[in-house]
């Protein structure tokens, strides 16, 4: 056994040949035992992410087999309307695409950011939205292949769903096929039913007031029915109103006398009877059947 000293440390070694045999406690030890154990730990990191990647695209290219094909969502879109007795909304007027694209934007931004691609789809699996927080393509998936289930299970499949109609189309015909069958409230369904039913004027026809209306009346069916609850209505009108003017469809000023408009629905003045019974001036439920048409007025302010 040899006794070196070097660097002002002494550590004893033996050499036996081409062998040599450090003392376990000497600091050259120590140091490469710490090296081994940082490659170590990095070594089962990168494994395990690897191992968590492989595992996850096993289990979403499995998703993609279980969940119905999307490719026959506009032959699904013509059965609904068939059974609403609906008339096809065409290509859904271009104000009423920016509104949904206005509300959509701004609630994306105020609860995390933009979130696209995979971040989005992961988003939608840990995140069980509000129904009235629900993108219009998440409402499109729900009404089109879950009729009415919910539940984790539900809410995974939706997620999947939601990526195939983007791969599948692209999103003016989404937004056209969701202006087809949404509800409205008041049992209108579809864009040109509402229209009709509430201002007996077609949607190419309607101001931006009143498209901001009927945009939250689809995002909130149940409690934005202007002839049930004109106050909510026109506060979340005004909340449209807002978004647009965000997102520079025109200026904040227009969007506060846009929102000061009554509400100028179809046999009712609602804002100026607020005590009498909404029922009794309320015009008929049902919606226009295809093919009718509806009373034309001026053109969009």
């Amino acid at each position: 056994m040899d006794e070196v000293a070097g660097s002002g440390e002494r550590h004893n070694e033996l050499r036996l040949g081409n062998l040599e045999w450090t003392n376990p406690a000497s600091a050259e030890r120590i140091e490469r035992r710490q090296r081994h154990r940082i490659f170590r730990g990095a070594r089962r990191i990168v494994g395990g992410a690897m191992a968590f990647a492989i595992l996850g695209a096993i289990v979403f290219g499995a998703l993609l087999l279980v969940t119905p094909s999307v490719g026959n969502a506009s032959s699904l879109i013509v059965e609904l309307e068939r059974a609403h007795h609906s008339a096809s909304a065409g290509q859904a007027p271009a104000r009423f695409t920016a509104a949904l694209n206005a509300i959509q934007h701004r609630g994306r931004s105020a609860r995390s950011g933009s979130m696209s691609g995979a971040v989005d789809f992961v988003g939608q699996l840990l995140r069980s939205p509000a129904p009235q927080d629900l993108t219009v393509d998440q409402r499109l998936a729900s009404m089109l292949y879950l009729h009415g289930r919910s539940g984790w299970i539900a809410q995974v499949e939706r997620a999947v769903l939601v990526l195939k109609l983007r791969w599948k189309y692209p999103e003016p015909q989404l937004t056209r096929m969701f202006a087809a069958v949404a509800s409205f409230g008041h049992g209108y369904t579809g864009l040109v039913a509402a229209s009709c039913g509430y201002f007996g004027q077609p949607p190419g026809h309607l101001a931006w007031d009143q498209i901001a209306l009927l945009t939250a009346a689809a995002m909130s069916p149940g409690t934005d029915d202007p002839y049930e609850h004109p106050a909510r209505a026109k506060r979340d009108r005004a909340a449209v109103l807002s978004a647009l003017a965000a997102a520079g469809s025109f200026h904040q000023i227009q969007a506060t006398r846009f929102a000061a408009e009554p509400l100028h629905l179809r046999g009712q003045l609602a804002t100026s009877r607020p005590s009498a019974p909404a029922r009794k001036h309320h015009p008929a439920r049902s919606a226009p059947r295809s093919g009718q048409a509806c009373t034309t007025g001026s053109p969009a302010r």
